[in-house]
């Protein structure tokens, strides 16, 4: 009997380590550690590090409140503890490399932090309270998860989030070990944390609320304010910025509030499979029946919080908004498995486990092909020493040149110019023809009509020489479709 306690645990052990690990190998992903010329990050990448490399100055003059600032500030303490007083980074990065490389990568690495605890406080509560078997089950499903992994090593503040969603969980799960006012202060902290890094966590409130009202009922009140109390205490000392900035705040959600998605019953349900993945899909599927034919609090208020956030998203659900819960939803299938397969030998077990984990591998292959690298690799390969290129319509589309940048491509080959000084080479994101020029219209910055007209020359001048398409994996950096068009004329 303990020889097969040991291999379910030697087994957990690994598969935690395995988790550290297909999350950790991108984390250079974009920078000049990998490639030199071939750079680029998502627009949100840049914006962090930035706060980070300026901080504490930044805790001034930043203006930007559309993400919380938590994340920020920890990491913007532990990159100027190394660089102040360790000296450390300078040795290992150049700090003139782009967006402050060091800084970038101090915030992954933070951001990393968070995942690598979520892995073991999964694996160690769910052994705790339901048994090895079910903690294999719960990490084997959050090793599975595509843009739980991938955002593993990004500087956003998603994966951050979500562990303080994971948090408030296992306040519930520990309900008889730990003291009314314990818990109610743990709870209050968990979910002040979360809404400090990422407004949407603030769903954390739900499930702690249910929690206090469910355990004392009509002794709940006083609990009650000291959650509240200890919420905005969390959220206000950890981002103290905002309540000086109040104006800017404002403004910030008002941006949010501006943000849209495709609609569609069927893209947003796309968009949760993309983000959480089949395995975890299909148990939370049926962990409805479960839910029904016994009642369990914690998977009952799992169930709940899930639920409420997707109802919360939709009709705009992007894949990246669901890795707010995704830890929560591993601990679904655990849960699911305590209750559908607790006399599974540990064959089985092991078998289905890793078949489920290796479908990640494809995940971090496939980040290589992005199409935005496909992209930068065939412009160099084909322009020559003068060339000028337009990315995207003039002037007002800059979507491709500000939302995914390339800082080396044209520094290395040629210079950007804007369409209507007829540039050697221009990159769509869409195919080109007076109909989608018609859709794009209003898109077009066209202050005098000779920069409208040279658009209406274009398929005179430009031929089609190359689409390059995103790779199929459901991954956050695939990029776009891109449409590269040559001058013929040049």
């Amino acid at each position: 009997m303990k020889s097969k306690e040991r291999q379910y645990a030697l087994y957990l052990f690994v598969s935690c380590c395995f988790g550290v690990l297909i999350r950790l190998m991108p984390i250079a992903w974009g920078t000049s550690l990998i490639d030199p010329i071939n750079t680029g990050f998502h627009p949100d990448e840049p914006k962090i590090s930035s706060y980070i490399y300026n901080f504490p100055s930044y805790l001034s003059a930043y203006n930007d409140f559309r993400q919380p600032l938590l994340l920020h500030n920890i990491g913007g303490l532990i990159f100027k503890s190394f660089y102040e007083f360790v000296g450390f980074l300078q040795n290992f990065i150049a700090l003139d490399k782009p967006y402050h490389e060091a800084a970038l990568i101090i915030c992954r690495l933070t951001a990393l932090s968070f995942s690598v605890f979520s892995i073991f406080i999964v694996a160690a509560i769910m052994r705790h309270s339901y048994g090895i078997r079910p903690a294999i089950f719960s990490i084997a499903v959050l090793n599975s998860m595509p843009y739980n992994i991938i955002n593993s090593s990004t500087c956003w503040t998603d994966i951050p989030s979500s562990f303080f969603i994971l948090l408030v969980f296992v306040v519930i799960i520990l309900n008889k070990e730990l003291s009314p006012i314990k818990s109610t202060l743990a709870l209050g902290l968990a979910s002040g944390l979360g809404f400090s890094t990422k407004y949407t966590a603030a769903i954390a409130v739900f499930p702690s609320m249910l929690y206090i009202l469910a355990r004392l009922r009509r002794k709940a009140f006083p609990y009650v304010t000291i959650f509240i109390i200890t919420f905005i205490l969390a959220f206000i000392l950890t981002s103290p910025l905002i309540l000086f900035k109040t104006d800017r705040l404002m403004e910030s959600f008002k941006s949010l509030a501006s943000w849209s998605y495709e609609g569609g019953f069927i893209n947003n349900l796309y968009a949760i499979y993309q983000s959480l993945g089949v395995f975890s899909c299909a148990f939370l599927v049926v962990s409805i029946c479960v839910a029904i034919r016994k009642f369990d609090f914690v998977l009952l208020s799992l169930l709940i919080t899930i639920f409420s956030f997707i109802l919360l998203m939709y009709p705009n659900i992007a894949p990246r908004y669901i890795i707010l819960i995704s830890s929560a939803a591993s601990l679904v299938s655990g849960i699911v498995s305590y209750s559908l397969f607790s006399n599974i030998n540990f064959k089985r077990i092991f078998i289905t486990t890793a078949l489920i984990q290796l479908s990640a591998i494809p995940l971090i292959i496939s980040r290589y092909s992005d199409s935005r690298y496909q992209l930068t690799n065939y412009i160099l390969q084909h322009s020559s020493p003068g060339d000028t290129i337009s990315i995207g319509l003039p002037p007002c589309v800059d979507d491709l040149s500000t939302a995914y940048l390339w800082p080396k491509i044209c520094s290395t080959v040629c210079d950007t110019t804007d369409i209507y000084y007829n540039p050697s080479w221009v990159i769509l994101n869409f195919k080109f023809s007076k109909e989608s020029l018609v859709s794009q219209k209003e898109y077009i910055c066209d202050n005098d009509h000779g920069k409208y007209d040279s658009v209406l020359r274009f398929e005179n001048l430009y031929s089609l020489e190359r689409v390059i398409s995103p790779p199929p994996w459901p991954i956050e950096f695939n990029g776009s479709t891109y449409y590269i068009y040559k001058n013929s004329h040049d």
